[in-house]
């Protein structure tokens, strides 16, 4: 079982844009980000009604 507990994307992506993260495209049902700092990028789902 992992250490991780569930939770909702629209939590996540404020947090991630809180540390320094920005939206960089939207694509379908997912939005892809970028760290300011770094040239990692993440995509989470869009749902954020969960």
């Amino acid at each position: 079982m992992s250490q991780w507990s569930s939770t909702k994307a629209k939590r996540v992506l404020a947090a991630l844009l809180r540390i320094g993260w920005e939206v960089k495209r939207i694509s379908g049902s997912h939005r892809s980000l970028v760290a300011q700092a770094t040239i990692d990028l993440s995509t989470i789902p869009k749902r954020l009604q969960c």
